[in-house]
């Protein structure tokens, strides 16, 4: 703090008395009367009478009037209204002392001399501490200077920038002002009652938001400061202020950042803790939180049912024994199928057979037995078959249980009635150019006119070796007097570049000797071959075993003769592989077979 030692007004008045009665001109904003009194103009508003000047004021003039020292500014310039700024003052503190801080909003430093004064008018009465200095202090640009009654530097944790005596702030409400020149720069008046945050051991403390000559007369810029300090006051006396945030909110009085203030911390009331208004998603007025009908507008919140729920939104309430709004009826109850539905509509009988659609498990067909023998809730009435159920429905000859063939009730649970001979092996690839488990194949032939369904059979060599037929589709049909092909490898880049109807991988090889197949239907053997050179069949190296094209019956295929190799003309669709007629017509062997 900056000792007195003389004040701007007697410097006025030394200049004047040296300069006579010449009526010569003083600089600033002081101004002579015709007596050659100095005088001051008023604040904002006019001063009363009686103001009490606190501070020492020099009454000897200076040596040499108007050649003041080096750190003076001569005569001082004052800055303009609204370039310094009230941001935080002190009216009750509990361990520090009143103080105000001022600022300087702009990018220009200011000189504080012996022309300020602070001033504070309570009711009639005003009070003024003019500014003395030992030099004059400086107020840096954007900066912040700290005006305390006490001059303790612990109460604040740091030292005044200067400290002034006999101005007292009022709790009830005061106008607080800083002068330079006698021309007002800046004034606050708060009033308790009108929102203004000051309490005990709390500055007033302004948010960034309000640093403007206008706004900060203005409590919704205000707040209480937050910031623990010295002895335990909350402010932050010359020191940049934090954004107040929601330090305000639950005061009642709403700060221009904040939507509302209620003062309290209940959710969805219409203000919410946050300071933010209540959602109110149905513009009716009422928040969210407490609108019993939050979707439907409904301001008056009836709720003639004492649901919770607003009538405007309130379904009726199926179930209690009164017919209320749309509901066709209400029989007290929530079963289906007694007249009246769960959901308070009429019972219907689509198909009159007397029993109520929403029970009837043949809504479009008359049952009133509601028989229902596979016990899958569809009336047999109108039950499709449902194959591999055990049970015996519609169009169906058989089922067994499954959804297999070759069992004596195929997939498709038709009876299965197959005689030996009806499928036979027409044609066999056993000593293929390609790789054994890439070129081998079986074809059979179905010896009838009519088409035979061979999944589920099994494909043999007589011993350990043995394929069930078991296509993916669930069944393999050989048209009348036709060919399907079993091979060992799917891959027409690999088998010789025909489409087999069924792979059977490597679970089976054939033999050129002594080799044997038999083709079994439900534990019936249906067609046997012994194929190989040792039973005097013909040897076919690198394409395949043809039954003769007029020899294509059960007999016949037991017999060397009615076998021959394929001949060169019939080469595999993939050239260099062999030959052979996998699933195409076989050809008739050149030499007769031998009886």
């Amino acid at each position: 703090m900056r000792n007195s030692t003389f004040v701007w007004v007697s410097m006025v008045a030394a200049l004047a008395l040296a300069c006579g009665s010449s009526g010569g001109d003083v600089a600033g904003d002081a101004g002579q009367d015709a007596k050659g009194d100095v005088s001051f103009p008023d604040a904002k508003t006019d001063a009363p009478d009686a103001v009490e000047v606190v501070g020492d004021v020099p009454t000897e003039t200076p040596s040499e009037v108007g050649e003041p020292g080096p750190d003076i500014v001569w005569p001082p310039t004052c800055p303009k209204a609204g370039e310094v700024l009230i941001t935080e003052i002190m009216v009750s503190p509990l361990t520090s002392s009143e103080y105000v801080e001022i600022h300087n909003p702009t990018d220009s430093e200011i000189i504080v001399t012996g022309s300020w004064s602070l001033q504070s008018n309570y009711g009639a009465k005003t009070e003024e501490h003019v500014l003395v200095f030992d030099e004059p202090l400086p107020l840096p640009a954007k900066g912040y200077l700290l005006f305390a009654k006490s001059a303790d530097a612990a109460i604040f944790g740091r030292a005044p920038d200067y400290s002034y005596q006999k101005i007292t702030f009022a709790d009830a409400g005061d106008l607080v002002r800083i002068t330079c020149g006698g021309t007002t720069l800046d004034e606050v008046t708060y009033v308790s009652s009108q929102c203004w945050p000051h309490r005990k051991g709390e500055a007033m403390v302004l948010d960034p938001s309000g640093y403007d000559a206008a706004r900060n007369d203005a409590p919704e810029y205000w707040c209480r400061g937050t910031t623990k300090f010295g002895k335990g006051d909350f402010g932050t006396p010359g020191a940049a202020n934090p954004p107040c945030g929601a330090a305000s909110c639950g005061d009642k009085c709403t700060q221009a950042w904040e939507q509302c203030d209620d003062g309290n911390t209940k959710l969805g009331d219409g203000c919410e803790p946050t300071c933010a208004k209540s959602p109110d998603k149905d513009g009716d007025t009422v928040p969210d939180g407490i609108d019993n009908c939050p979707d439907d507008p409904n301001p008056d919140q009836a709720d003639a049912d004492g649901d919770k729920h607003g009538d405007a939104c309130d379904p009726a309430s199926c179930g209690n024994g009164t017919k209320e709004g749309v509901e066709e009826c209400d029989d007290d109850n929530q079963k289906p199928g007694d007249g009246c539905e769960p959901d308070c509509k009429l019972s219907t009988d689509f198909d009159g057979d007397l029993v109520f659609d929403s029970v009837d498990n043949c809504l479009e067909v008359k049952n009133a037995g509601q028989e229902d023998q596979d016990g899958d809730k569809i009336g047999d009435a109108c039950d499709l078959p449902d194959c591999g159920n055990k049970f015996v429905e519609g169009a169906e000859q058989c089922d067994d249980g499954d959804n297999e063939s070759g069992d004596g009730c195929s997939a498709a649970c038709l009876t299965e009635s197959h005689v030996a001979g009806s499928v036979i092996v027409s044609e066999i690839m056993y000593d293929p150019i390609l790789p054994v488990t890439s070129g081998e194949y079986v074809e059979l032939y179905n010896t009838t006119d009519d088409p035979i369904d061979v999944a589920g059979w099994t494909l043999g060599d007589g011993g350990t070796h043995v394929v069930k037929i078991a296509p993916k589709a669930g069944a393999l049909l050989i048209r009348g007097k036709g060919y399907v092909v079993l091979a060992r490898n799917g891959d027409p880049d690999l088998n010789g570049g025909f489409e087999a109807d069924f792979v059977y991988k490597s679970s089976l090889g054939l033999d050129d000797m002594a080799a044997k197949l038999i083709l079994t239907w439900n534990g019936n053997a249906i067609d046997q071959v012994l194929f190989g050179t040792s039973h005097g069949f013909p040897e076919a190296k690198d394409r395949s075993l043809n039954l003769s094209a007029d020899k294509l019956d059960a007999i016949a295929n037991d017999l060397p003769g009615s076998w021959c190799a394929t001949s060169d003309a019939s080469p595999l669709p993939l050239a260099g592989t062999g030959f052979g007629t996998p699933g195409a017509a076989n050809e008739t062997c050149a030499v007769p077979a031998a009886e």
